[in-house]
């Protein structure tokens, strides 16, 4: 049995990668497509990162394992955030069954690993955690200090959303690489000193950066080249301390290319419609103009506030996710970042007003009104299908997706969005966030698997993959059962013999091992989270 390691590349795509790989500018990258089996994986259906790679981690689709975002209402309704860790996840990870099995594992740096589990190995959890002092970061506890000792300073999240606004692409590109290098210098060091069978390290950059300097127009990437590079040099890295004979998956959680900012535009049209109403819009001048200083806090700054007003920050929390509505009045919103829209149902909404019975008109009546939508300049259809939750998700979870969930078209950026139907005439042509952010870059259904090793097949093209199917294949490959219950398959056509006509083995849903314990945020950890999640869009 080969050892086993895996590199993501959180927003990774073969639109760049191919090309990159073809004219030498990314040799390992080339070498592994050349000697291993390769194809595109498809994501979860709202390509958010969060629910993305727990489907990875679990083989289930977000209706099984729970998680839907990195953050989601809490009990007080949409105007306030719960952020979600690995403690919400509602299904058990390959680390937990492959280290009940006896394998040991080291992981680092993947999301939603945040409490760490208490693994058989070692485990140092992803940006998504409030910070590397967290008692739960790492497993053991007090594994990041040894770390930081040997390798120095560990740089969790690189903050560069100031140099993206600024225009110094440059600058965000040196940040961002320079805080990977601190982790992938732990990861190197981990697998150096560690016994493992299965490791896994995630690079952020790919993600991080091209959300903010993604180029509609350009032919290529450029800005993206030097982040790719350090990609393919990292893989040869951790390949030369693995060992020959390792195998190896390159994978990532969703693909990427321009931003589509037509869900900015969702609320007007909802407004206009009926369907959304605003509460009183005295001193929002004030509130807004506070808002905007108070996003030049740092996180210390922030947890103040948050701390002495919390009232006032609910309520800033309230203006830029969903504009002032007036709930009593209101059947259908969005939150103008994400591609949804949310009945506001009784009995599952803190201040619903359509009524169960109602519930299936509206949700039929929003779908045509979404399916008809067009660019106001053009004239051309904007939206490709629109979901509701039992047609993409399934499980005890489902209910918990929003009403509503839209792909768009890739024509082109929209400048806005127009519906003249049945129901109505409306137009949307301004964001209504105003000054949410400036992202350029935003994710695509598909991102890359590539396969390399002595137990994988050569030359192959994977057909159809999806991220669910990798957790039972790395347990196939391990010699692990999978569990029955997930929803993937085992990539048999990616696999070499025995392990392709090797029967898989079955278990029974997964309960044993150590349950992840909730923590909870301090003011200052709510607000850096908050603050990082805001940066990339999630928020």
């Amino acid at each position: 049995m080969a050892p086993l390691l895996i590199l993501g590349l959180d927003g990774a795509t073969f639109d760049l990668m191919l090309p990159w790989a073809e004219d030498g500018t990314l040799p390992t990258f080339s070498k592994v497509l050349s000697e291993g089996a390769w194809g595109y994986l498809n994501s979860v259906p709202n390509m958010n990162t969060a629910p993305a790679w727990t489907t990875f981690m679990t083989g289930k689709n977000p209706g099984k394992h729970g998680v839907f975002w990195f953050a989601e209402q809490g009990e007080a309704g949409p105007a306030e955030v719960k952020f979600v860790t690995a403690a919400d996840r509602d299904a058990v990870s390959i680390w937990r069954l492959l280290s009940d099995a006896g394998r040991r594992v080291v992981v680092v740096n993947v999301p939603l690993t945040y409490p760490a589990e208490r693994v058989n190995g070692v485990m140092l959890a992803g940006f998504d955690a409030p910070s590397i002092k967290s008692s739960s970061f790492s497993h053991p506890q007090g594994l990041i200090d040894r770390l930081e000792d040997e390798c120095g300073p560990y740089n969790l999240h690189a903050a560069v959303a100031h140099h993206a606004n600024a225009g110094r692409v440059e600058r965000v590109v040196e940040a961002a690489l320079t805080a990977e290098e601190s982790r992938v210098n732990a990861m190197t060091r981990l697998l150096e000193t560690e016994p493992w069978d299965v490791a896994m390290y995630m690079i952020k950059s790919t993600d991080q950066v091209a959300h903010h300097v993604w180029d509609h127009g350009a032919e290529s990437q450029e800005a993206l080249r030097d982040v790719y590079r350090y990609a393919d040099q990292t893989l040869a890295r951790l390949l030369e301390t693995a060992g020959p004979d390792c195998d190896v998956v390159v994978m990532s959680d969703h693909g990427m290319g321009w931003r589509q900012p037509a869900a900015e535009y969702l609320s007007g049209i909802l407004q206009q419609l009926g369907y959304l109403h605003r509460a009183d819009a005295s001193g929002a001048g004030t509130r807004w103009r506070a808002f905007k200083l108070a996003k030049r806090l740092g996180p210390r700054a922030k947890g103040f506030v948050k701390r002495s007003l919390p009232g006032l920050y609910r309520r800033f929390g309230f203006q830029i996710r969903f504009g002032g509505i007036d709930w009593a009045s209101t059947r259908a919103f969005s939150d103008n970042t994400r591609s949804c829209i949310w009945v506001n149902l009784e009995g599952r909404d803190p201040n619903g007003t359509v009524a169960p019975e109602a519930y299936g008109a509206l949700v039929a009546e929003l779908r045509e009104v979404l399916a008809s939508l067009v660019d106001p300049e053009t004239g051309a259809s904007v939206v490709e299908a629109v979901h509701t939750p039992d047609e993409i998700y399934s499980g005890p979870h489902t209910s918990e997706a929003p009403d509503l969930q839209i792909d768009w078209k890739y024509d082109r950026p929209v400048n806005g969005l127009l519906y003249d139907g049945r129901l109505g005439h409306a137009v949307s042509s301004r964001y209504s966030k105003g000054f949410m952010h400036g992202l350029s870059g935003a994710h695509r259904p598909q991102g890359v698997l590539i396969v390399r090793g002595p137990s994988f097949a050569s030359g192959a093209r994977i057909e159809g993959a999806a991220l669910q199917d990798l957790a039972p294949t790395i347990l196939h490959l391990l010699e692990v059962p999978v569990p029955d219950d997930v929803d993937g398959r085992v990539l048999g056509e990616a696999l070499a013999e025995p392990h392709a006509s090797r029967p898989v083995v079955r278990s029974e849903t997964h309960t044993g091992g150590p349950q992840i314990e909730q923590v909870g945020y301090s003011d200052e950890e709510a607000a850096e989270v908050e603050e990082r999640l805001s940066a990339l869009g999630y928020l």
